[in-house]
């Protein structure tokens, strides 16, 4: 299979697992073949036995399973989501406004991106 766009995409067996950002994203795209799965190892094991064809993760978990010489490659991109911090509603607003700050700095000075992408990261711009 080479690169596929999202419609042709479509027409494999996608896996995923229950109740996972995934399986509402390719649901939300109209994906018509979903197999969910209990966990992320097992859907990671189907792709592996070749009993799924396609199976959406993150970049990070991709580059880690090449690091481990799994035998898959990237054909298509579902999603791109900025990353971010939920804070429990007990933090101090004063908190949160300096951890923002620390934060705006890292984006404005590229630090940010070049600490995502030392793990494979790379945030939509």
């Amino acid at each position: 299979m080479t690169d596929i766009s999202l419609e042709d995409a479509e027409s494999y067996l996608v896996g995923t697992h229950r109740a996972d950002y995934t399986e509402a994203l390719l649901e939300r795209l109209g994906f018509p073949l979903i197999d969910v799965s209990a966990d992320f190892e097992t859907n990671v094991r189907k792709l592996i036995e070749k009993r799924i064809v396609l199976m959406p993760m993150s970049e990070g978990i991709f580059a880690d399973m090449l690091a481990k010489r799994a035998q898959i490659r990237e054909v298509a991109t579902l999603d791109l989501q900025p990353l971010g911090f939920a804070c429990n509603p007990t933090l101090s607003d004063a908190l949160i406004a300096k951890m923002q700050a620390v934060l705006d700095r890292l984006v404005a000075s590229g630090e940010q991106d070049r600490i995502l992408s030392s793990y494979g990261i790379v945030q939509p711009k």
